[in-house]
């Protein structure tokens, strides 16, 4: 429907605002005119043009018989998310007393007749569970509730609802449809939990064909133990264990209290209940299901090599694989907690085979003396400051490496700090992995791992591995190290900016409270249970993930390439090769080494600061700390006089001037390259300031800059001691000099051309990134499609390949057709992403499963249908005719021509 046009009405400028009163503050404030006419209040009558004489009749602006519209500002508030939570929540105030009538109405029956026979009950039982409206009497009770044994009804006591629970011998028995005649059978009496967390008495039938845990299992019920269970957890609880600890963290402790806290006060546990609760939960009862939930994923029983849940689709087929490495030090274990003696179920799966790492790092030997120049002072990778903190611990954290799309790849567990011997051995198992391919490793001390690589394996290792750092951790890193390691200043990389195990931390330190009191091997199979999870979670998002990188890329060039078009302003690509030339060689500067007078040139310096001390001492009468200085400057002079053996220069004397002039000049001259040092780097973060406005990464930009302009200021002050100090009529190093001179002296580049070429990096990055992306989408469509075709031939040998029961092989088709099921989604949801956000779109592949299913669907709706138009006795016959079972063909051709053929249809 097209907007109304109305004629534009000039409003005098004493109307435009008005003053209101704010009713949720009280006060009064002016506000601007929102309508077409001014209010009463705004009028100042005493103004000349006032009056009712002198003022005209408001022009109307809509007609009579209609309704004036909101004014914009209205409609923008009744749209705005405020205005909408608002209504939201005086709807529910609103509500409220309702919905607590009803509450309270659900306490007290609704009926006092049976739901089945109609019979008139005083006591009558109440069942929730088996619907809102289900109230019985005592017999249809026990009837309907054989096949519902841990359903916990109710019964009316004439004021209250108290739990109602059969006699033993009316307890229902849980019993194997399918094998009913053994001689070895047995009834047992099961304490079965059901999803609520209340205990239910069942009688279930055992026999000697098979183990007790398996006969709970056919009835949904885990055993506590494996041996003689007498308590057992329905399988819904379990999978609300499972789901609570790998997305909550609950531990078994805290989930045993939330279900006694969940019981209403009748069927409230004591503390002896709440204790074997925990016991029976705590055994490794739990560890076992959550691995036989993995096995029964994974196809552990059918074909294990199928996929074990830890390859990275878009990582298949990869010709230059990227991980990232990092250290957790949060997941710590107590020596307290003991050594186990068994080996985790999940042995090799994420986790090295600690001993193989603890020989290794023996071994090795990374404690070697570094070169301080080459980058900061960091604690990883110093084996001085990543000792063991203390020796209560027994593994000390988590050192890992994941790909770029946040998949886990490989994890070992540290036993000191966050030494290099760990990444490098790390490195050696993706490399015995790809031993053809080139790997790209993201760390955060990626500059001190790739030199200690060519010092220990030579050359040969910066063909095969290229170190980058993560993009957030390299604005801590020097200059130097940022332009050869930086994501950005790395071609062939994209967009990967390295941090991806510091998400997976987030996730995964939260495991830290549980673990750190588990066994090894426990705690190995918890935190491998929950990088599966972790892994699994982002399978089921690869597509929405692949899409957004690919908006983000997009995004990238688009505003690069405008922000580029502006600042370049004719800049040719030979201006902006000697930009990055300059770049490099402002950060490349070597201090200039002092010649062999050193000796002679310390004690002319310390000469200098002794008659400089003295001075300022006889000048100024409040100088605090001169006499401590003087002591000292005459105590080393004294040590080098004595050393070697002559007295004390004079101030006068010519061997002071021409030591001095020497020693001072050359000191000015190393303080200089310092200096340009300090501001060329300085340069260069503050180019990066315009695009960290607004994120927490500006706040780091920001401490470097107000550190090296620190540093910067301080070698100015050093370098202008030394002015009063004569010096050559030609030599520049004779003036006096300050921070701005420094900041803008040749050779330096300003911020504009440091943004250049960041901007012309990023674009570039984001042009590669969209490379990779479009490899990435066929990548995992290739991995679904390889893996749906290996289980299609899965599932058509599978008869001929198992010699086991017909249920056991109904069951595997069931499963492997739940997995096609899920390979075909995949495949869809990336055939779909990629068609919206990519030119290429990926080749469609066939999914016969979605086409069956969708078909079976449509079939029983048809079948709904027909059964619908039927008579009663038809229904019958068909239904006698399916309990009887039909095993053949032929057979189901002369049992069904008996019946319409209509129907049958």
């Amino acid at each position: 429907m097209p907007k109304r046009k109305y004629e534009k009405l000039v409003v005098p400028d004493k109307y435009k605002r008005v003053k209101e009163k704010n009713d949720e503050t009280g006060r009064w404030v002016w506000k601007k005119r929102t309508g077409p006419f001014c209010s009463p209040e705004s009028v100042d009558e005493s103004a000349p043009g006032t009056s009712e004489e002198d003022t005209a009749p408001p022009v109307p602006m809509f007609p009579a018989d209609e309704e004036q519209p909101h004014s914009i500002a209205e409609e923008k508030s009744k749209r705005s998310y405020s205005y909408k939570k608002k209504q939201r929540f005086n709807k529910w105030e609103n509500n409220k007393a309702d919905l607590l009538t009803v509450r309270t109405e659900m306490l007290a029956p609704s009926q006092f007749t049976c739901s089945v026979c109609s019979k008139h009950v005083l006591h009558v039982i109440r069942c929730l569970d088996c619907g809102s409206n289900a109230y019985f009497c005592r017999d249809h009770l026990k009837e309907y509730h054989r096949f519902s044994p841990l359903h916990c009804p109710e019964i009316w006591k004439g004021q209250v609802f108290l739990p109602f629970q059969l006699q033993p011998d009316e307890f229902p028995v849980l019993v194997r449809a399918t094998h009913t005649s053994c001689s070895t059978q047995r009834n047992t009496l099961v304490s079965a939990v059901n999803v609520n967390g209340m205990s239910c008495p069942v009688w279930v039938q055992f026999c000697d064909c098979e183990s007790e845990s398996a006969t709970l299992l056919r009835h949904n019920l885990w055993p506590a133990s494996p041996q003689s269970p007498r308590v057992a957890f329905h399988l819904h609880l379990m999978d609300w264990y499972r789901a609570l600890l790998l997305e909550c963290r609950v531990p078994v402790k805290g989930f045993v209290d939330a279900i006694a806290s969940k019981l209403d006060m009748f069927r409230q546990m004591n503390s002896r209940e709440v204790t074997q609760l925990y016991r029976a939960l705590v055994t490794d009862a739990c560890d076992h299901f959550m691995h036989h939930c993995y096995q029964l994923d994974r196809l552990d029983h059918i074909d294990p090599t199928v996929d074990d849940g830890t390859a990275c689709p878009a990582c298949f087929e990869v010709e230059r694989p990227i991980y990232s490495f990092d250290g957790n030090m949060g997941l710590v274990r107590k020596a307290s907690s003991g050594k186990g003696s068994e080996t985790p179920h999940h042995q090799g799966l994420y986790f090295m085979d600690q001993h193989k790492v603890d020989e290794f790092i023996g071994a090795s030997n990374t404690c070697s003396k570094r070169d301080g120049e080459e980058c900061s002072n960091f604690r990883a990778g110093n084996c001085s400051r990543s000792k063991s903190r203390t020796e209560k611990l027994d593994e000390t954290g988590v050192f890992g490496a994941a790909c770029r799309h946040e998949f886990p790849k490989l994890f070992l567990n540290l036993k000191h700090g966050e030494r290099l011997s760990y990444p490098v051995h790390l490195l050696k198992s993706l490399q015995a992995e790809h031993p053809q391919k080139q790997l790209v490793i993201m760390y955060d001390i990626a500059c001190l791992l790739a030199s200690h690589m060519k010092k220990s394996h030579g050359p040969l290792t910066a063909d095969k591995v290229k170190f980058v750092l993560p993009i957030f951790h390299s604005f801590g890193h020097k200059m130097i190290c940022q332009l050869e390691y930086a994501p950005r200043r790395t071609p062939g990389i994209g967009l990967t900016d390295g941090e991806t195990l510091e998400r997976l931390w987030s996730y995964l330190r939260k495991f830290s409270t549980i673990t750190k009191q588990m066994t090894t091997e426990r705690r190995v199979d918890l935190l491998t249970a929950a990088l599966l999870h972790y892994a699994e979670r982002l399978r089921k998002n690869l597509a929405t993930y692949l899409a957004q990188k690919q908006l983000k890329a997009n995004a990238t060039c688009t505003s690069n390439e405008k922000a580029l078009k502006d600042l370049r302003k004719g800049m040719t690509e030979d201006q902006i090769s000697q930009l990055r030339q300059a770049e490099y060689e402002s950060c490349h500067r070597k201090q200039l080494a002092i010649e062999s007078r050193g000796w002679k040139d310390n004690y002319s310096l310390l000469l200098f600061d002794y008659f400089r001390e003295v001075e300022r001492s006889q000048g100024n009468l409040d100088h605090t700390g001169g006499p401590r200085n003087l002591d000292k400057l005459c105590a080393k002079l004294i040590l080098v006089e004595s050393r070697h053996g002559f007295e004390r220069w004079t101030k006068e004397g010519d061997l002071y001037k021409q030591g001095v002039e020497a020693a001072v000049l050359r000191k000015r001259e190393q303080l200089m390259e310092k200096m340009r040092t300090l501001a060329a780097e300085r340069r260069f973060n503050l180019a990066k300031i315009p695009d960290s406005k607004g994120q927490n990464i500006w706040k780091k930009i920001n401490g470097n800059v107000t550190g090296l302009t620190r540093r910067l200021q301080k070698a100015v002050d050093e370098y202008n001691i030394f002015a009063a100090v004569p010096a050559p009529a030609d030599s520049v190093l004779r003036q006096l000099v300050t921070l701005e001179q420094i900041s803008s002296s040749q050779g330096i580049l300003c911020a504009s051309s440091s943004r250049v070429i960041e901007l012309e990096d990023t674009l570039d990055r984001a042009q590669e990134e969209l490379v990779l992306l479009s490899s990435e989408y066929k990548a995992a469509h290739n991995f679904y499609s390889d893996k749906h075709t290996k289980l299609t031939a899965l599932k058509d040998d599978l008869r001929s390949t198992l010699q086991c029961s017909v249920e056991y092989i109904s069951g595997c088709q069931a499963l492997l057709t739940r997995h096609l099921w899920e390979c075909e989604i995949r495949m869809r949801d990336l055939e779909t992403t990629s068609a919206s956000v990519c030119k290429d779109s990926l080749t469609i592949h066939p999914k016969p499963v979605l086409q069956i299913l969708s078909g079976a669907t449509q079939v029983l709706d048809g079948c709904d249908q027909v059964l619908d138009q039927i008579t009663e006795d038809e229904k019958e016959d068909l239904l006698d005719l399916i309990q009887e079972g039909i095993d053949s063909d032929s057979d189901t051709d002369e049992e069904l021509s008996e019946i319409d053929d209509d129907m049958v249809y």
